[in-house]
């Protein structure tokens, strides 16, 4: 599953430009796997490992209708 950057704030419990810092401060930062008109793609999985080796906490992500909901929500928010 690919992500975008405000949907890994959303995990990481902090706002977008965490992120952006993140990406700008950690060379080992997950690269993103793709470029979409809404902005660059991440691996869930590569972001999770990374929040993980790092100490951050994040939230479990599912497949469930409210993850579904949100990543939709998230993505409308940017257009």
């Amino acid at each position: 599953r690919r992500v975008t950057a405000s949907e890994i704030a959303h995990l990481a419990k902090v706002r977008p430009s965490a992120v952006s810092n993140w990406r700008n401060r950690y060379r080992d930062f997950p690269l993103p796997v793709e470029s979409a008109p809404d902005g660059d793609l991440f691996d869930l999985a590569s972001v999770t490992a990374w929040l993980a080796l790092h100490g951050r906490e994040y939230r479990q992500v599912g497949r469930g209708p409210e993850q579904e909901l949100w990543a939709l929500v998230t993505r409308l928010g940017q257009a």
